[in-house]
């Protein structure tokens, strides 16, 4: 397409159209040869550094100590502690590769706080005052469907 464009004099619109392409992108492609002098596109994949590798005992720490933190409160102590900016699946993706999942356990940790714990008890009680009586949201009167 580039060499349609520069070579054969075709416009970028022209060459677009013949090759099935965007005009758009026929204009980036030449617009970079121009540039660069380069026809062939840019590599693709390859080894990424993670940004978090060189975070990573932070990180195991962090996570050992307050083992109940979502991943988006590990991605804000991060970066107010380290300057290192980090989204949900990139932090998952690598605690995933150290072994570490973030699902939810059965048993809520917040059961083990007094307050939590107070506020369940006092419930319970309640129930038994009710002397196995059921309670409805639905008005005097009408029946259950």
């Amino acid at each position: 397409m580039i060499k349609a464009v520069i070579e054969d004099g075709l416009s970028r619109n022209e060459a677009a159209r013949i090759f099935r392409v965007g005009i758009a992108s026929a204009i980036r492609w030449v617009k970079a040869f121009e540039e660069t002098r380069r026809a062939a596109a840019l590599p693709t994949g390859g080894d990424r550094r993670s940004v978090l590798k060189p975070h990573r005992d932070w990180l195991l720490e962090l996570r050992r100590r307050e083992n109940d933190l979502t991943l988006d409160a590990i991605a804000e102590r991060l970066l107010r502690t380290h300057g290192v900016e980090a989204d949900k699946s990139m932090l998952s993706r690598f605690f995933a590769t150290e072994g570490i999942s973030f699902k939810k356990t059965v048993r809520a940790s917040e059961q083990d706080r007094p307050d939590v714990a107070e506020r369940r008890e006092t419930w319970r009680r309640a129930q038994k005052n009710l002397g196995g009586r059921l309670i409805s949201s639905m008005r005097p009167g009408r029946r259950p469907r």
